[in-house]
């Protein structure tokens, strides 16, 4: 048993240092579905900041640059990415929400902090992750006061935990 766990506790030490070199390297679990570009069609149409490209589109005037209809519907932009990804399109995050509680931007930051083993992510790492697949206006200052926000949670749960364990 005593080898078994010692395995099991290496195995899991290399599946965080992969998961770390991952997101190093701008590469996560989570991957942007189909289904979900047909969620955000709608959503960005009921968007007020993105109203203003949809209107453009129906009188047949051109994006500004570095925007772009793609073919299903859904409005992107194009982003410059570190070396090697360079420049892609990727889409526009919609306001709105995704769950009751959940924008769909706290949801997605979501998908990229938490990394597989439960770990935080940095704003850096989660920024890297966040932009080889998704875009809105403002998303690093957005993911910057998000990570910091984890951060004193996760401080603050810590403080309680260890008041707790003081007092027995």
């Amino acid at each position: 048993p005593d080898a078994l766990d010692y395995y099991d506790e290496l195995y899991t030490k290399r599946r965080g240092l992969v998961d770390d070199a991952r997101a190093e390297a701008g590469e996560g679990e989570f991957v942007l579905g189909d289904s979900l570009r047909v969620t955000w069609i709608a959503a960005q149409r009921a968007d007020r900041a993105l109203m203003p490209m949809f209107s453009a589109i129906l009188q047949s005037k051109e994006l500004k640059s570095g925007y772009r209809l793609a073919q299903d519907g859904l409005l992107e932009r194009n982003v410059t990415l570190p070396p090697p990804a360079n420049s892609t399109w990727v889409p526009i995050v919609p306001d709105g929400q995704a769950t009751g509680n959940l924008t769909w931007k706290r949801w997605l930051f979501l998908q990229c902090h938490v990394g597989i083993l439960g770990a935080h992510r940095n704003a850096a790492k989660t920024m890297i992750l966040l932009s080889r697949q998704v875009w809105w206006p403002a998303m690093k200052e957005d993911i910057q006061k998000m990570v910091g926000k984890m951060s004193y949670v996760d401080s603050a749960q810590k403080s309680c935990a260890e008041a707790g364990d003081s007092s027995s």
